[in-house]
């Protein structure tokens, strides 16, 4: 690149990183004016409303062009995708009001972490039989109050050379509620926008959002109703099917 390319590339990064701080904390601020003290689950539509207006316009202003295949419901369902860097909750968000499940180290990170727990984000520690439970009681609950889930079954990120097997704990959750699955399947245009890894957010985010125009992919796949499988894993499994279809992640 030439120096007035980075210059302009710098300058771009610097403002969306800017814009991406503004956001969280206009986020914060309206969620946190919206979420009920008294533990009620009638302010959560709102909020899955307020994650989606808030990622269509993050998404905008990095320059993400989304092309969408296939319709989201209109009703509460447990959406299920690959997973390939932290951009797929605002890209998948964007396109229908719902709430994501986050790992817990995300909620420590500064303003984002703590906009996106204000915001109804269900934040779950890996590995913790208590803070599973937790997430179990609440997503059911969401889930009956109207709200829709969205989930990342493989439980880490990847480069997307493969998809690796997916856990049955949301697909379990989907049984219990009895609410379809819908398997989305999320492609980039470039391998360098993953992020997996040991790989730290602030440098590759810088690159990333030093891009123009970000092409991505989003294919929301017909709904799955989780009722008609005899077991978790036996949904999993087809869900995983669905997605993995040969494709491949990167186009």
């Amino acid at each position: 690149m030439n120096p007035l390319s980075v210059s302009i590339a710098v300058a771009r990064s610097t403002a969306r990183a800017s814009g991406l701080c503004w956001n969280a904390a206009a986020l914060l601020a309206k969620a946190t004016a919206l979420k009920p003290s008294n533990g009620s689950y009638e302010a959560y539509p709102r909020l899955a409303g307020l994650s989606r207006q808030y990622a269509q316009k993050i998404c905008r202003m990095h320059g993400l062009r989304v092309e969408v295949r296939g319709i989201p419901p209109s009703h509460p369902a447990v959406y299920a995708a690959n997973h390939l860097g932290y951009i797929d909750p605002l890209l998948v968000i964007s396109q229908a009001p719902m709430l994501a499940i986050s790992k817990m180290e995300i909620a420590g990170w500064p303003l984002l972490g703590t906009a996106m727990n204000a915001s109804g984000i269900l934040f779950v520690k890996r590995g913790d039989v208590f803070s599973g439970a937790r997430l179990l009681r609440k997503t059911i609950r969401l889930l009956r109050a109207g709200v829709s889930i969205l989930n990342f079954p493989e439980g880490s990120t990847t480069d997307g050379t493969t998809l690796l097997p997916f856990h049955r704990g949301i697909f379990g959750i989907a049984r219990l509620a009895h609410v379809p699955v819908v398997p989305v399947r999320i492609a980039y245009r470039s391998s360098a926008l993953t992020w997996y890894g040991d790989m730290t957010f602030f440098p590759h985010y810088l690159k990333t959002s030093a891009r123009k125009i970000t092409n991505v992919r989003l294919t929301f796949c017909d709904p799955v109703p989780a009722g008609e499988f005899p077991t978790a894993e036996a949904l999993a499994e087809h869900c995983r099917g669905i997605i993995n279809n040969g494709e491949g992640f990167i186009f």
